[in-house]
């Protein structure tokens, strides 16, 4: 009954874990966004050619150096937004590390969909499109808490 209930637990704090990110993360890529310099967009692309080059194995050794460049394209995107309340709020959450933590034995899952989902947000950071940049980041919100989900159902 306890391990049941603890299942439980986990998926209902990652589905809460998510729908506070969807609250936060859009608007920190509109707002950041808004006024993206080519400086942003490089360290932004940078993130992503990092994610394409990092293990994705079943340890945290294995799959640190995914998680480190996962959590830098959103940091920088929640860093440039330039709002110290949505700064402290992205930060409370502590979103990736959360995620992360449910990857234990089995790596990272997800890594191709996340890839192209981030390339989807630098693309409009480069258009210079808040709009396209807040729906590709619920867009891509969205696509990880489906897919963390089914990784929890896995791992039960």
């Amino acid at each position: 009954m306890a391990t049941a209930w603890r299942r439980c637990s986990l998926r209902r704090s990652l589905a809460d874990l998510m729908d506070a990110r969807l609250v936060i993360e859009p608007a920190n890529a509109f707002m950041a966004c808004r006024h993206a310099d080519p400086e942003l967009t490089a360290q932004l692309e940078q993130a992503i050619e990092d994610l394409k080059a990092a293990p994705r194995g079943p340890s945290f050794a294995e799959f640190r150096a995914y998680w480190e460049a996962d959590e830098r394209f959103h940091r920088l995107i929640a860093e440039s937004a330039d709002n110290q309340f949505l700064l402290s709020a992205y930060n409370a959450l502590g979103g990736q590390v959360q995620r992360f933590r449910f990857f234990g034995g089995l790596g990272v899952t997800d890594a191709d969909y996340a890839i192209a989902e981030h390339t989807e947000i630098l693309k409009a950071f480069e258009a210079g499109n808040p709009g396209l940049a807040r729906q590709k980041m619920i867009d891509h919100i969205e696509g990880v808490k489906q897919r963390s989900q089914h990784d929890s159902e896995v791992r039960s």
